[in-house]
Protein backbone atom coordinates (compact mmCIF):
# COMPACT_ATOMS: atom_id res chain seq x y z
CA UNK A 1 0.00 0.00 0.00
CA UNK A 2 1.48 3.48 -0.91
CA UNK A 3 0.92 6.17 1.80
CA UNK A 4 0.58 9.72 0.24
CA UNK A 5 -0.84 11.40 3.34
CA UNK A 6 0.30 11.56 7.12
CA UNK A 7 -2.00 13.26 9.37
CA UNK A 8 -0.90 13.27 12.60
CA UNK A 9 -1.98 14.14 16.05
CA UNK A 10 0.05 16.64 18.15
CA UNK A 11 -0.11 16.37 22.15
CA UNK A 12 0.61 12.89 22.96
CA UNK A 13 1.87 11.46 19.64
CA UNK A 14 4.08 14.29 18.41
CA UNK A 15 4.35 17.05 21.15
CA UNK A 16 5.32 15.44 24.36
CA UNK A 17 4.03 17.14 27.99
CA UNK A 18 7.15 19.14 28.25
CA UNK A 19 6.07 20.87 24.32
CA UNK A 20 8.85 18.94 22.84
CA UNK A 21 8.89 17.55 19.50
CA UNK A 22 12.23 14.64 19.27
CA UNK A 23 14.68 16.00 16.60
CA UNK A 24 14.63 11.95 15.30
CA UNK A 25 10.55 12.43 14.58
CA UNK A 26 10.68 15.83 12.61
CA UNK A 27 14.08 14.33 10.60
CA UNK A 28 11.57 11.65 9.96
CA UNK A 29 8.80 14.01 9.35
CA UNK A 30 10.62 15.71 6.85
CA UNK A 31 12.53 12.39 5.08
CA UNK A 32 8.83 11.08 4.87
CA UNK A 33 7.59 14.46 2.57
CA UNK A 34 11.21 15.20 0.93
CA UNK A 35 12.25 11.34 -0.33
CA UNK A 36 8.84 9.63 -0.20
CA UNK A 37 6.64 12.27 -1.44
CA UNK A 38 4.26 11.96 1.15
CA UNK A 39 2.03 14.68 2.24
CA UNK A 40 2.23 15.49 6.20
CA UNK A 41 -1.01 17.52 8.04
CA UNK A 42 -1.38 18.02 11.82
CA UNK A 43 -4.66 17.25 13.09
CA UNK A 44 -5.43 18.67 16.34
CA UNK A 45 -7.42 20.08 18.95
CA UNK A 46 -5.82 22.78 19.33
CA UNK A 47 -6.80 26.30 18.44
CA UNK A 48 -5.43 27.48 15.17
CA UNK A 49 -2.85 30.11 16.77
CA UNK A 50 -1.20 27.77 19.00
CA UNK A 51 -0.38 25.29 16.13
CA UNK A 52 2.48 27.27 14.05
CA UNK A 53 4.99 26.79 16.83
CA UNK A 54 4.23 23.47 15.81
CA UNK A 55 4.66 23.13 12.24
CA UNK A 56 7.27 25.56 12.21
CA UNK A 57 9.23 23.46 14.15
CA UNK A 58 8.66 20.60 11.70
CA UNK A 59 8.97 22.46 8.74
CA UNK A 60 5.50 21.99 7.49
CA UNK A 61 3.67 24.39 4.89
CA UNK A 62 0.45 22.59 4.63
CA UNK A 63 -3.02 23.77 5.87
CA UNK A 64 -3.68 22.67 9.80
CA UNK A 65 -6.81 20.53 11.14
CA UNK A 66 -7.36 22.21 14.10
CA UNK A 67 -10.31 22.75 16.67
CA UNK A 68 -11.07 19.08 16.54
CA UNK A 69 -11.30 18.62 12.59
CA UNK A 70 -13.51 22.53 12.43
CA UNK A 71 -11.07 24.34 11.13
CA UNK A 72 -8.81 24.08 8.02
CA UNK A 73 -6.47 26.99 7.83
CA UNK A 74 -3.15 27.69 5.61
CA UNK A 75 -0.25 29.45 8.62
CA UNK A 76 -0.22 31.94 6.00
CA UNK A 77 -3.86 32.91 4.56
CA UNK A 78 -6.04 35.09 6.49
CA UNK A 79 -9.15 33.15 5.79
CA UNK A 80 -10.00 29.61 6.66
CA UNK A 81 -10.73 27.09 3.89
CA UNK A 82 -12.97 25.49 5.80
CA UNK A 83 -15.00 26.27 9.20
CA UNK A 84 -17.84 24.76 10.54
CA UNK A 85 -18.87 26.30 13.77
CA UNK A 86 -21.33 24.79 16.24
CA UNK A 87 -25.24 26.22 15.60
CA UNK A 88 -25.05 29.41 17.36
CA UNK A 89 -28.71 28.81 18.89
CA UNK A 90 -27.58 25.42 20.14
CA UNK A 91 -23.85 26.84 21.30
CA UNK A 92 -26.08 29.73 23.42
CA UNK A 93 -28.18 27.08 24.78
CA UNK A 94 -25.06 24.70 25.94
CA UNK A 95 -23.27 28.17 27.55
CA UNK A 96 -26.01 28.89 29.80
CA UNK A 97 -26.47 25.51 30.87
CA UNK A 98 -22.80 25.19 31.53
CA UNK A 99 -22.53 28.34 33.57
CA UNK A 100 -25.67 27.35 35.63
CA UNK A 101 -22.88 24.11 36.55
CA UNK A 102 -20.27 26.12 37.27
CA UNK A 103 -17.78 24.62 34.72
CA UNK A 104 -14.61 26.01 33.67
CA UNK A 105 -15.05 27.03 30.34
CA UNK A 106 -13.24 27.84 26.83
CA UNK A 107 -15.17 29.83 23.93
CA UNK A 108 -13.41 29.81 20.86
CA UNK A 109 -14.59 32.43 18.26
CA UNK A 110 -12.63 33.73 15.31
CA UNK A 111 -9.33 32.32 16.97
CA UNK A 112 -9.98 34.31 20.25
CA UNK A 113 -9.87 32.08 23.62
CA UNK A 114 -12.52 33.45 26.27
CA UNK A 115 -12.62 31.68 29.34
CA UNK A 116 -15.27 32.37 32.37
CA UNK A 117 -12.44 32.37 35.27
CA UNK A 118 -9.27 33.07 35.60
CA UNK A 119 -7.44 30.57 37.75
CA UNK A 120 -5.21 27.99 37.72
CA UNK A 121 -6.91 26.02 35.03
CA UNK A 122 -6.86 28.69 32.98
CA UNK A 123 -2.99 29.91 33.43
CA UNK A 124 -2.30 25.68 32.96
CA UNK A 125 -4.08 25.86 29.72
CA UNK A 126 -1.95 29.33 28.75
CA UNK A 127 0.95 27.47 30.05
CA UNK A 128 0.52 24.53 27.01
CA UNK A 129 -0.85 26.62 24.32
CA UNK A 130 1.06 29.84 24.76
CA UNK A 131 -1.97 31.66 24.36
CA UNK A 132 -3.60 34.62 26.75
CA UNK A 133 -7.08 34.00 27.46
CA UNK A 134 -9.59 36.91 27.68
CA UNK A 135 -11.73 36.85 30.72
CA UNK A 136 -15.24 37.10 30.11
CA UNK A 137 -17.29 36.06 33.54
CA UNK A 138 -20.85 36.16 31.03
CA UNK A 139 -19.63 33.92 28.15
CA UNK A 140 -23.26 34.66 27.02
CA UNK A 141 -21.66 38.40 26.15
CA UNK A 142 -19.63 37.30 23.55
CA UNK A 143 -21.47 34.80 21.94
CA UNK A 144 -22.86 36.44 19.12
CA UNK A 145 -21.55 33.96 16.24
CA UNK A 146 -21.01 30.17 15.27
CA UNK A 147 -18.01 29.26 17.87
CA UNK A 148 -15.65 26.93 16.52
CA UNK A 149 -15.65 25.04 19.62
CA UNK A 150 -16.32 24.88 23.53
CA UNK A 151 -14.18 22.99 25.79
CA UNK A 152 -14.48 22.60 29.70
CA UNK A 153 -11.38 21.89 31.58
CA UNK A 154 -12.90 19.22 34.31
CA UNK A 155 -11.09 16.76 36.53
CA UNK A 156 -14.16 14.03 35.93
CA UNK A 157 -14.87 14.64 32.13
CA UNK A 158 -16.79 11.42 32.18
CA UNK A 159 -19.45 12.36 34.17
CA UNK A 160 -19.67 15.74 32.40
CA UNK A 161 -20.00 13.86 28.73
CA UNK A 162 -22.43 12.12 30.45
CA UNK A 163 -24.57 15.56 31.99
CA UNK A 164 -24.75 17.64 28.39
CA UNK A 165 -24.81 14.18 26.30
CA UNK A 166 -28.48 13.46 27.64
CA UNK A 167 -29.68 17.03 26.82
CA UNK A 168 -27.71 17.69 23.46
CA UNK A 169 -28.37 14.59 21.72
CA UNK A 170 -27.57 14.97 17.49
CA UNK A 171 -26.29 18.83 17.96
CA UNK A 172 -23.38 18.48 19.42
CA UNK A 173 -19.91 15.94 19.64
CA UNK A 174 -18.05 16.01 22.57
CA UNK A 175 -15.04 13.91 22.66
CA UNK A 176 -11.98 13.93 25.32
CA UNK A 177 -8.65 15.11 23.93
CA UNK A 178 -6.89 15.02 27.54
CA UNK A 179 -8.36 13.23 30.95
CA UNK A 180 -9.59 16.90 31.83
CA UNK A 181 -10.32 18.28 28.30
CA UNK A 182 -13.70 17.69 27.52
CA UNK A 183 -14.03 19.26 24.03
CA UNK A 184 -17.94 19.83 22.39
CA UNK A 185 -17.76 20.91 18.93
CA UNK A 186 -20.47 20.29 15.43
CA UNK A 187 -22.33 17.26 15.67
CA UNK A 188 -20.96 16.44 12.09
CA UNK A 189 -17.12 17.18 12.87
CA UNK A 190 -14.12 15.10 13.53
CA UNK A 191 -10.41 15.54 12.53
CA UNK A 192 -11.13 12.32 10.08
CA UNK A 193 -14.13 14.86 8.20
CA UNK A 194 -11.55 17.49 7.78
CA UNK A 195 -8.99 15.19 6.30
CA UNK A 196 -11.56 14.59 3.91
CA UNK A 197 -12.11 17.52 2.62
CA UNK A 198 -8.32 17.53 1.89
CA UNK A 199 -8.42 14.15 0.24
CA UNK A 200 -10.92 15.56 -2.16
CA UNK A 201 -9.01 18.99 -3.04
CA UNK A 202 -5.61 16.38 -3.65
CA UNK A 203 -7.31 13.52 -5.61
CA UNK A 204 -5.92 11.29 -2.25
CA UNK A 205 -8.06 8.50 -1.17
CA UNK A 206 -8.57 7.02 2.27
CA UNK A 207 -6.59 4.06 1.61
CA UNK A 208 -3.80 6.35 0.73
CA UNK A 209 -3.51 7.70 4.39
CA UNK A 210 -1.91 6.81 7.59
CA UNK A 211 -3.47 8.60 10.84
CA UNK A 212 -1.31 8.77 14.42
CA UNK A 213 -2.77 9.36 17.53
CA UNK A 214 -3.27 8.44 20.91
CA UNK A 215 -6.70 9.95 22.61
CA UNK A 216 -10.79 9.65 21.65
CA UNK A 217 -10.60 12.83 19.51
CA UNK A 218 -8.42 10.55 17.19
CA UNK A 219 -10.61 7.54 16.82
CA UNK A 220 -12.27 8.68 13.83
CA UNK A 221 -9.36 9.27 11.70
CA UNK A 222 -7.40 6.05 13.10
CA UNK A 223 -10.96 4.48 11.97
CA UNK A 224 -10.71 6.49 8.57
CA UNK A 225 -7.43 5.88 7.36
CA UNK A 226 -5.82 3.10 5.29
CA UNK A 227 -3.37 3.11 7.82
CA UNK A 228 -4.69 3.23 11.80
CA UNK A 229 -1.95 4.08 14.28
CA UNK A 230 -2.13 4.13 17.82
CA UNK A 231 1.16 5.47 20.07
CA UNK A 232 2.11 3.49 22.64
CA UNK A 233 1.24 5.37 25.11
CA UNK A 234 -2.96 5.67 24.12
CA UNK A 235 -5.26 3.96 26.08
CA UNK A 236 -6.39 0.81 25.63
CA UNK A 237 -9.68 1.52 23.59
CA UNK A 238 -7.93 3.29 21.34
CA UNK A 239 -5.02 0.55 20.64
CA UNK A 240 -7.86 -1.33 19.58
CA UNK A 241 -9.64 0.46 17.15
CA UNK A 242 -5.73 0.73 14.96
CA UNK A 243 -4.20 -1.00 12.31
CA UNK A 244 -0.82 -0.80 14.49
CA UNK A 245 0.12 0.01 17.86
CA UNK A 246 3.30 1.87 17.73
CA UNK A 247 5.86 2.59 20.05
CA UNK A 248 5.15 5.26 22.72
CA UNK A 249 5.87 9.02 22.55
CA UNK A 250 9.28 8.81 24.58
CA UNK A 251 10.52 6.16 22.46
CA UNK A 252 9.59 8.05 19.39
CA UNK A 253 6.77 6.12 18.54
CA UNK A 254 5.48 8.08 15.14
CA UNK A 255 9.36 7.65 14.02
CA UNK A 256 8.73 3.56 14.37
CA UNK A 257 5.46 3.79 12.63
CA UNK A 258 7.14 5.39 9.58
CA UNK A 259 9.84 2.94 9.67
CA UNK A 260 7.33 0.26 9.76
CA UNK A 261 5.24 1.85 6.92
CA UNK A 262 7.36 4.79 4.43
CA UNK A 263 10.75 3.96 4.61
CA UNK A 264 10.25 0.53 3.13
Amino acid sequence: MTIKLIAIDLDGTVVDHDLSISPLVIEGLQKAQRDYGCKVIIATGRMFPSTIQFADRIENSNPIISYQGAMIRHKLEEKPMFHQGIDLSTARELISVIQDNNYHTNLYIDDVLYTNFMNEKAWYYKSLTGVTPVHQPDLLEVLTKDPSKIMIIDEDCDAVMANLKSQFEGRIHICISRKDFCEIVHPDISKWVAIEELLKLWNINASEVMAIGDQDNDIAMIEGAGIGVAMGNAPQHIKDRANFVTKSIKEDGVLHALNEFIFV
